[in-house]
């Protein structure tokens, strides 16, 4: 008997919570999906530095585990409190508590193991699509396959018991020792009392909101900070962790405020708030947000994080492509001390090496030469470790610059070229680029270009390359001779590794010893250069859009089940107005401003919030590859990606709700 109600009770609380469901079935679905990428084979092949992958999913999903424990637990106690009376009356017939306790607790646990089955075979499903994803970005082709992990399953299911067990424990253990009164009138009472005087709480909204601004002010230095007072740096780092940290204590605070800041403001003002419909609208937001007033302020912390991450997520795309095109442009690339590379007839070794296994279509060997003037090396502001001006005769450049494919760029007697990234490129527009004094004579710049040319890596400088006519470029002294081969096969990732160890074993490169006595100081293969930077853009912009698509989904679907729980409620407010002549399509239109107004305000404050973190983020640590262009780009993408998991919540609630009370 026992189970035929819990079966009956799990059926019609899981079809009317059908939104929360759906929530927690996809988020358990994408960490499945996720454990099964990190321990998959074929992906752990794709590159040495996938490793790293596994210990990141792992330490963010015990983050992603806490976060939905926290969802499953508000969920469930808020069902409780919405059957409260009718657990009382069980209570009132002479039903235990224990029998009680376990009709919950099995109800829940019902739900939580169908939502497991489910999951399983969503994320296999989901699995194929971030797979999919994976290998493109490394080139490699995929093909789709049934897959299975031990390991993934045993982690997720792990994750699940934690999260429901938790839970279910919880309120188990509160309704064994509740009173029969205690749930009669437990639906009562709003999640949060409200103790304080209108005034002081109005207080405490434009205190809360000033430490913000403030906390945005020291944050903001701190990105500035390090590098501009001597022995700053070991006190940046606290300033910037410290004022996140204010940021983000000050959105929840001002968000539990919130209702008295519009209760004192646009609710009293008599004429604008009888106006139209605003009114009923905003009176009925005030009383929600005065009862779920602290769960919205951790919701705007979840969406803060949220955008925050998928913002980071996508300009690390950007960040890593970049930077991949500027560490290397040909197939093979090698420098070093020209004298000692010829004594080891290394080159010749390594064409010969690569002609028989791949074929060469080009080759060519040029110096690199050293002018000891660092004008462009301040104008730029890169902060690479060769603090001169790297050089290459025009000569040399016009046949590299052929080979890639690029359009021929001429250059005049006391001219030169620049070459570096699109960063600079957007300053150059800004700012002009400063003239070179070459013995006695002025060179002027002819142009900058940003097209990819291994300006990045050390092989042609770590940020910036000038070209010179042949006769100006030699009077300088070499700084390493580069040699760069194009091949007619494509090189596989891996063999990177291997002509680093062959070159190891003939005593050219030894990576543990210092780099200038080897005769080789810089030895990189393509194909293995962005395997590698794939791999770490795989691991932080995956990780981030795995966090912030979960944190996304549980925010909205808390707020959407909180509107259609209020649905049968608030039927009879909108059937007074059906006695005062509005017609259907009034109440509709009513029903879509208030749901644009309880969906909106969660995100009012995160979405500026949010881009001004990854503004002073990307100045930190992506600012020399990431043009304006590019970050505003990433921003629109990442928020409309978010906008658009947030509009399936929105138009859900409002059917629903619509449904709920209109019928």
């Amino acid at each position: 008997m026992q189970n035929k109600i819990i079966l009956k009770n799990a059926r019609y609380w899981a079809k009317d919570y059908a939104i929360y469901l759906l929530t927690i079935v996809f988020s358990i679905s994408l960490i499945y999906s996720f454990n099964l990428l990190v321990f998959s084979e074929d992906i752990q092949r794709l590159s040495n530095g996938m490793n790293v992958l596994t210990g990141v999913i792992i330490f963010l999903s015990f983050v992603i585990v806490w976060v939905l424990g926290w969802l499953i637990h508000y969920m469930a106690k808020f069902m409780m409190k919405k059957r409260s009376r009718e657990f009382g009356t069980y209570m009132l017939l002479g039903v235990p508590n224990k029998t009680i306790a376990s009709l919950f607790a099995g109800e829940q646990a019902l739900i939580g193991g169908v939502g497991f089955l489910l999951s399983l075979v969503i994320g296999s499903l989901l699995y194929q699509v971030l797979a999919m994803m994976v290998i493109y970005f490394f080139g490699a082709s995929y093909h789709l396959k049934l897959a299975f992990s031990w390991e993934a399953f045993g982690l997720t299911l792990l994750y699940t018991v934690c999260m429901y067990g938790s839970a279910i424990l919880r309120l188990r253990r509160y309704l064994k020792k509740a009173e029969i009164h205690e749930l009669l009138y437990l639906d009562r009472e709003g999640e949060e009392e409200v103790r304080q005087e209108r005034k002081g709480s109005l207080l405490a909204f434009f205190f809360y909101l000033f430490l913000g601004i403030c906390g945005c002010f020291v944050f903001v230095y701190s990105v500035y900070l390090e590098g501009e007072v001597p022995y700053s740096g070991e006190y940046s780092g606290w300033y910037f962790l410290g004022s996140m940290a204010v940021i983000l204590l000050c959105i929840y605070k001002i968000y539990t405020h919130m209702t008295y800041f519009l209760t004192r403001t646009v609710l009293s003002k008599g004429d604008f708030k009888y106006g139209k419909d605003r009114l009923f609208l905003l009176r009925g937001l005030t009383a929600k947000l005065n009862t779920i007033g602290k769960t919205l302020g951790i919701l705007a912390l979840l969406l803060t994080i949220t955008l925050t991450a998928m913002q980071m997520g996508v300009l690390f795309e950007k960040f890593f492509q970049a930077q991949a095109d500027n560490i290397i442009s040909f197939d093979v690339a090698m420098s070093g001390n020209k004298e000692k590379i010829e004594e080891q007839q290394l080159e010749e070794k390594l064409e010969q090496r690569l002609q028989k296994q791949y074929g060469i279509t080009f080759g060519h060997s040029y110096p690199i030469y050293q002018n000891p003037d660092d004008t462009l090396y301040t104008y730029t502001g890169l902060d690479g470790y060769l603090e001169f001006t790297p050089v290459m005769a025009y000569g040399d450049f016009q046949l590299l610059w052929k080979a890639l494919g690029y359009e021929e760029l001429s250059l005049g007697k006391q001219e030169y070229l620049l070459l570096t990234s699109e960063k600079i490129q957007e300053r150059s527009r800004r700012e002009e680029v400063p003239a070179l004094e070459i013995q006695g004579e002025t060179y002027q710049l002819k142009e900058l270009s940003s097209r990819p040319f291994s300006t990045g890596s050390g092989l042609h400088g770590t940020g910036f390359l000038v070209v010179l006519p042949d006769e100006a470029a030699e009077t300088f002294p070499v700084y390493h001779t580069c040699y760069v081969f194009e091949t007619k096969k494509e090189i596989p990732a891996n063999e990177g590794m291997e002509l680093s160890q062959w070159l190891s074993e003939n005593g050219a490169y030894d990576v543990s010893g210092d780099y200038r006595k080897n005769a080789v100081d810089e030895f990189m293969v393509a194909s293995d250069t962005r395997a590698s930077q794939n791999s770490v853009f795989v691991t932080f912009a995956f990780s981030l859009f795995y966090v912030g698509l979960i944190f996304a989904c549980c925010a909205a679907a808390i707020l959407a089940v909180q509107q259609l729980s209020d649905g049968v409620s608030y039927k009879h407010r909108y059937e007074i107005l059906s006695y005062l002549g509005a017609d259907e399509g009034k109440m509709q239109g009513l029903i879509l401003k208030q749901m644009i107004f309880y969906f909106f305000i969660p995100v009012a404050i995160p979405i500026p919030v949010s881009i001004f973190l990854a503004s002073q983020i990307n100045q930190v640590l992506l600012a020399d590859l990431i043009t304006v262009k590019a970050f505003c780009m990433a921003i629109a993408i990442s928020i409309g990606l978010f906008f658009l998991v947030y509009f399936i919540y929105f138009l859900a609630t409002y059917l629903g709700y619509r449904k709920r009370v209109l019928e």
